[in-house]
């Protein structure tokens, strides 16, 4: 797992719509927090974010 600053200087990867595998580490207050740092994890589908 993370450290928990490590977890708060993440970007955001993936936008609404897009198809990922993930791992959730917790879910607090509503917010679901989760990582792809691992080799099978990651963005599976995406479009282009200026032209859609």
């Amino acid at each position: 797992m993370f450290a928990p600053q490590e977890i708060s200087e993440k970007k955001n990867v993936a936008l609404v719509n897009d198809i990922v595998t993930l791992k959730i580490l917790s879910h607090l207050n509503g917010t679901i927090h989760a990582a792809i740092e691992e080799p099978h994890l990651g963005v599976l589908y995406t479009k282009c974010r200026k032209c859609g």
